[in-house]
């Protein structure tokens, strides 16, 4: 039987085999939550009311989660027809 440990590459933390797939998926929660709170990209992305995207089906992609100024420029780079429109109530 081999051994498997995880280590979180700046700290001293290490999971071993034993550990409980809980104490490890709760750490694991822990770290996305502190990005998601802390990470300035995130902060200003989940702060913003309302989010925009674009769905183009040539080719298959998505674009978003998008401001509004972020959503009107991605709109003229991609040539969206100005005949299709957002109706949009605030």
């Amino acid at each position: 039987m081999c051994d498997i440990n995880l280590i979180k590459g700046d700290s001293n933390e290490i999971y071993r085999h034993n550990d409980s797939i809980a104490k490890i998926r709760d750490r694991s929660d822990k770290i996305a939550d502190s990005i998601l709170e802390n990470d300035p990209h995130y902060v200003q992305l989940f702060s913003r009311k309302i989010k925009f995207w674009i769905i183009s089906h040539a080719p298959d992609s998505i674009y978003g989660p998008l401001s509004l100024e972020e959503y009107l420029e991605k709109r003229t780079e991609l040539g969206v027809p100005d005949d299709l429109r957002l109706e949009l109530e605030l």
